[in-house]
Parts: structure tokens; C-alpha cells; sequence
């Protein structure tokens, strides 16, 4: 069982250099035999759990998207089912998944409301991993996919200038920093958040209720993960969702693959450093994972851009 879980988190995903722009390089989270990332932290906190002795029967936590995908999946491999507790309903296409590996989910009124079952449900005994106040979501990818980069990076004899990925609660930037810059790495890591959103210790705060974009962040949501993560994050970057729905609609023409809302926002994020930077510097963009539940954004940006060039431009 844990052998399993682990060739999980050592599941290689390609590396590609963006044929647009040869010193920008793409990592596809979703390119491999895994949906996205969030199935490496997923399937390593249960390893650390079950390790430590961890009665693992049932495991539970508050997400409607790809951790839910992922933890869902650990679940089952450890033979223990799963739920989770959510504002609306999931897309269904991820409902079907988890569904699909022993999964439920519990869909409540508001944060407030999910935050009470969540301890319900840990009082009650159930595993809650918690990936927003769990500091060993840096730990899965400082293990996993930091190596994997440092290993790729030997392969394409590349020395990044900076690393881009997005915010969500931190641990995939910070944990692939911390382990590329205690080898020698000398970049700058860059993280990506919807401009509707403000970051700050911590804690996100949506502006406008209208402005929620699916697959970003949720309602008032304390992360202690983030605010460790802000060690290893240099700087973080808005970046609209008309934005992200473009570069996820010019990937897609171009790779024969599609990402997410939060790859569309790191490409977003790429195409501004690039602006800013250059074309000498070396960018590494992590696209967290693929793009299946994303079809009527991308159908959207059709209707909004139609066959205009694609490639964001300064003043677009």
C-alpha cells in the first residue's frame, strides 16, 4: 500500500520548452499518469500519516476540486473511504471521480458552516489532513517534486531565473524552492493569485462575492500553510481571470493538452515577467494540473477572443 502511494509522489511529469518562447519551460503536473499535483501531496501526507501510526479508516477535509481528486484517491489505496465538505456543488466531473474511489461530498450554506462540520467530524476520530494549516503540504513537494525539477533541469542543462507557479495555499512554490535552493539554485520564485483576491498572512479575502472563480482559493480561508510558504515566495503577482481564460485557450492550440484555471494564471503571470524581464531570463512555469473541468471557461475566451492572436500583450 505505501509502495503505492509512493511511486505516486515519485510519478515523473514532463518538462517541455515552451516552442513560443524558447527560454520559458512548461511543467505539465497534469502531463503524466497523475491528474495534477495536489495527488502527490495527497498520497505523501497519508504515507507520513500511516507511518506515525495513524488509525487511517476514514480521512476527510474541505475541498470541492483537484485535493479532493487526490486525496480521495490516497483514501482508497490505504482501503479507507472519504468525504468532503464544501460551499456548492463540485463540478461534476470531479464528483464523479471521487465518487468513483469511495467518496461523498457533504455540501453546506457557507465557510462558517464547513469549518463546523469539518471539526465534527474530527472529533469524531476521522483523519482531516487539513492541507491549508498543514506545513507538511511543503514537505510533500520539497520531497517529491523538487528532486524531479533539480533532476529535469540537470537533463535540459537549464538554470532558471525564476520559478512561477501559483499561490494556492503555498506548498508547491515553496516546497520545490526550498529543495532546488538548498542545491545550489539561485532563482527567484514568483506565485500567482487571482486579482480578485488579496494574499496577506495568511488569509484570503475576496473583494467582490461576484469575482469567486472556481479552482482559486476559497471564502475567508486562513492558511498557516501560506504563511510559511511566504518564507521561500518572493513575490506574488494578480493576474486577472480573462487573463488566465487566454492563455489557457492559446495553450491548448498550441500543446495538445489543456490546464486548469491556476495554470492559466501562472501563464498569465509568465507572459508579464517575460515583459518585464526580457527575453535573456530563464522562466520555469509550474502548471499545476490538467484542464477537463474547464471547458466552458475555455469556450468563454473563444467567444471573448476569437482568432485573435492569443499570446498576452501589454495593454490587451
Amino acid at each position: 500500500m505505501i509502495r503505492r502511494l509512493e511511486s505516486v509522489c515519485r510519478q515523473e511529469t514532463p518538462l517541455r520548452q515552451d516552442h513560443r518562447d524558447p527560454n520559458t519551460y512548461l511543467k505539465f503536473e497534469g502531463g503524466g499518469m497523475i491528474y495534477g499535483h495536489k495527488f502527490r501531496s495527497a498520497a505523501y501526507l497519508l504515507i507520513k500519516a500511516l507511518s506515525a501510526g495513524q488509525r487511517v479508516s476514514h480521512v476527510a477535509d474541505r475541498s470541492s476540486g483537484s485535493w479532493a481528486m487526490g486525496l480521495a484517491w490516497a483514501a482508497r489505496v490505504a482501503g479507507a473511504t472519504s468525504s468532503f465538505v464544501t460551499v456548492g456543488d463540485p463540478h461534476p466531473y470531479i464528483r464523479q471521480f471521487v465518487e468513483s474511489v469511495g467518496g461523498c461530498f457533504h455540501v453546506v450554506d457557507n465557510n462558517a458552516a464547513r469549518l463546523a462540520k469539518l471539526d465534527e467530524l474530527r472529533s469524531s476520530g476521522i483523519w482531516v489532513p487539513d492541507q491549508h494549516n498543514n506545513v507538511a503540504v511543503i514537505e510533500a513537494f520539497e520531497k517529491s517534486l523538487g528532486p524531479e525539477l533539480a533532476r529535469q533541469f540537470r537533463e535540459h542543462q537549464l538554470a532558471p531565473d525564476y520559478l512561477v507557479a501559483p499561490v494556492g495555499t503555498g506548498g508547491l512554490l515553496a516546497g520545490c524552492a526550498r529543495y532546488l535552493r538548498a542545491h545550489g539554485a539561485k532563482l527567484t520564485t514568483v506565485g500567482v493569485d487571482l486579482s480578485s483576491s488579496l494574499v496577506h498572512e495568511g488569509t484570503r479575502h475576496f473583494k467582490y462575492p461576484h469575482a469567486k472563480v472556481r479552482g482559486v482559493g476559497s471564502d475567508d480561508e486562513y492558511c498557516e500553510t501560506l504563511i510559511t510558504s511566504r518564507e521561500q515566495i518572493d513575490r506574488i503577482v494578480p493576474q486577472s481571470p480573462f487573463q488566465a481564460w487566454k492563455e489557457m485557450l492559446a495553450l491548448v492550440q498550441e500543446f495538445p493538452c489543456s490546464v486548469g484555471m491556476s495554470g492559466g494564471l501562472a501563464l498569465a503571470a509568465a507572459s508579464q515577467l517575460r515583459r518585464e524581464v526580457g527575453p535573456d531570463k530563464k522562466i520555469v512555469v509550474i502548471l499545476p494540473d490538467r484542464g477537463e473541468t474547464y471547458a466552458e471557461e475555455l469556450r468563454a475566451a473563444r467567444l471573448v477572443f476569437g482568432r485573435a492572436p492569443l499570446r498576452f500583450q501589454e495593454g490587451a
